[in-house]
């Protein structure tokens, strides 16, 4: 920490804040200095200390493999059929970006000293708590969820990333990199440190219109809060006169000795853990996805994918998702542009006949018939049973394991993973209990969604 105290004070970085030793891991946090005002300049970093794809592209030792992985970027390369990597498909398992910067933050590490960012580097994880990480014991906690899927398609991109472009660049570049990082693992943890530490920014140079994946030392070490209004920093424009970037302090002004925190973004538990290896309890982004295919009866399909398509400003679709129930400002669990476009999906010939584009709003607020109710209440509820099912533990057993205190029978990947499934699955105990009082309501005869039951008067198609 000294050393990249002292590089931070030798390139003139400005801040009112210091660098403390985050309790939760082994990682750190930006404290207060001082007590700060809403605007306060926070943190001033020079355009130099920027690490992102335009560095690489004017680096004097990585500007030709620059060249080669971005080959627009030299015509008479471009116009070179013999490349020294294929470049057909290449980016559409991983983003050119994201690539080079990778790529550039292996080489910078594989210089050492002589690296402009090796204080900044030398303070970079090790390792992470990303399931990209994860031990086979920690991955299995995913199996029930698209998380495992993902992960593994991830974890095969970027093997086969390390055969066609690292070991090909090696032989054309011998001192791209050092034998340490040179090695799958090795690209494994720059394409995280990306994913998990870069910023979007607009920089000098760029098309002004595109934002640029940058790592921004010391900014990082900021932690996340889920709510924007919660932040105590924000991310200024990158200034092209003063050739800086600035970090404000938010409108939520800390007092001196408080943590600095960022928004990285609206992220639910799955992206949190994909991407920055954390969960939080109570993620109010958490969601459960539903996705349905089109209708399978030939005589009503293609009215009610008209329909669907037509009322897909109002909720109606194929594609949705349900909430837990605490999550403020929340209508309800389950929310009208699902049950309308079930409604739609599941009505027979009868009750379809009755509804057209001047009348297909009424479908958010009322059933179309009883039977149609029950089916797609039916519906839910085996969607909801089935996904409860798949979990081999309770949500009550998950909730105990989540008490247990890290390191002492619980890893860290095993602790976020557990937040996750636990927001997961009392979201899916919710929808059911939402099933449950509207099947109550219609045995009754009575409704929770303040319509009638009866269909609404019928318009022309």
């Amino acid at each position: 920490m000294d050393l990249f105290q002292h590089w931070l004070d030798f390139h003139n970085v400005r801040r009112t804040l210091i660098v403390k030793p985050y309790a939760q891991d082994d990682g750190y946090c930006l404290v207060a200095s001082k007590a700060l005002t809403p605007g306060e300049t926070t943190i001033e970093i020079p355009e130099l200390l920027l690490m992102s794809s335009i560095s690489a592209k004017n680096s004097p030792s990585f500007a030709k493999v620059y060249r080669v992985l971005c080959p627009k970027s030299d015509p008479d390369l471009e116009a070179n059929t013999t490349s020294i990597i294929d470049l057909d498909g290449l980016y559409d398992s991983i983003s050119q970006e994201v690539l080079i910067l990778s790529l550039f933050l292996l080489h910078e590490r594989s210089k050492l000293e002589s690296s402009l960012w090796h204080p900044y580097i030398t303070l970079l994880p090790r390792t992470f708590t990303t399931p990209l990480f994860f031990t086979p014991q920690e991955l299995t906690l995913l199996e029930p969820t698209p998380l495992h899927s993902l992960v593994l398609t991830m974890l095969e991109t970027l093997q086969v990333l390390h055969t066609r472009i690292v070991l090909p660049l090696l032989q054309t570049f011998p001192t791209l990199l050092n034998p340490s990082s040179a090695t799958p693992a090795a690209l494994l943890w720059a394409y995280t440190a990306i994913e998990s530490r870069a910023f979007k920014l607009n920089l000098i140079g760029a098309d002004p219109l595109v934002l640029n994946t940058t790592l921004v030392p010391l900014a990082d070490l900021a932690n996340h809060v889920p709510s924007a209004r919660d932040a105590t920093l924000r991310i200024e424009r990158f200034d092209p006169h003063t050739r800086m970037l600035r970090i404000v302090c938010a409108e939520t002004a800390p007092a001196a000795g408080r943590e600095l925190h960022l928004c990285y973004n609206d992220l639910a538990n799955w992206q949190l853990l994909l991407y920055y290896g954390f969960t939080i309890l109570q993620n109010p982004f958490d969601r459960v996805n539903l996705s349905f295919g089109p209708p399978d009866d030939d005589d009503g399909e293609v009215k009610k994918l008209m329909l669907l398509a037509l009322g897909e400003e109002l909720g109606f679709g194929l594609e949705h998702s349900v909430q837990a129930s605490w999550v403020e400002g929340a209508d309800q669990v389950v929310g009208a542009g699902l049950v309308g476009s079930l409604r739609l999906l599941l009505m027979d010939e009868e009750d379809l006949s009755r509804y057209s584009v001047e009348n297909l709003e009424t479908l958010l607020r009322e059933s179309a018939s009883e039977r149609n109710e029950q089916a797609v209440l039916e519906t839910l509820r085996g969607l909801f049973e089935g996904m409860r099912e798949q979990y081999p533990t309770t949500l009550g057993e998950d909730q105990k394991r989540v008490e247990a205190v890290v390191g002492e029978g619980l890893s860290r990947g095993e602790y976020y993973t557990l937040l996750y499934l636990v927001g997961q699955k009392e979201i899916i105990d919710n929808a059911l209990e939402w099933v449950e009082a509207r099947e109550e309501c219609q045995v009754s005869g009575n409704t929770l969604d303040g319509g009638s039951q009866s269909p609404s008067v019928p318009g022309n198609v």
